[in-house]
């Protein structure tokens, strides 16, 4: 009987830490693409808060005087059909990934990204739905 406790305990408490995972990777997700869509300002302490190194390195462009191309994580579109940009959902697709699904200027787009230890670690771009 104690036997079986001790597994059910074990089987809830993993399933909280991975429900407060998800909710916290999906906060840093959400919050993140309001500096990809420019609502806030990206700096670069924000985006070393947010980003692996590895990513960081991966975006650097010196093609624009040296910054980092967070538009890497948009649609890579340069006009929209409104000016509406937002995320729209975020969902798991398991191993730290998750698939952002948002509006770039009005055009649907997704982009998965990975999430390790509250920073993004990888992303890849998926198809634009026009």
């Amino acid at each position: 009987m104690k036997r079986i406790f001790c597994c059910a305990l074990s089987a809830i408490l993993l399933a909280t830490a991975c429900h407060n995972t998800t909710k916290e990777d999906t906060r840093l997700l959400t919050g993140f693409y309001e500096y990809v869509f420019g609502e806030k300002e990206a700096t670069d302490s924000v985006l070393r808060a947010c980003l692996a190194p590895s990513v960081l390195e991966r975006i650097w462009t010196e093609d624009y005087d040296g910054c980092y191309a967070i538009w890497e994580f948009r649609t890579g579109l340069q006009d929209g059909v409104s000016s509406t940009s937002s995320v729209e959902s975020v969902r798991p697709l398991g191993d730290g990934w998750y698939r952002v699904s948002f509006l770039d200027l009005g055009v649907a787009g997704e982009t998965d990204v990975k999430v390790e230890n509250g920073k993004i670690t990888d992303f890849r771009q998926n198809d634009v739905k026009r």
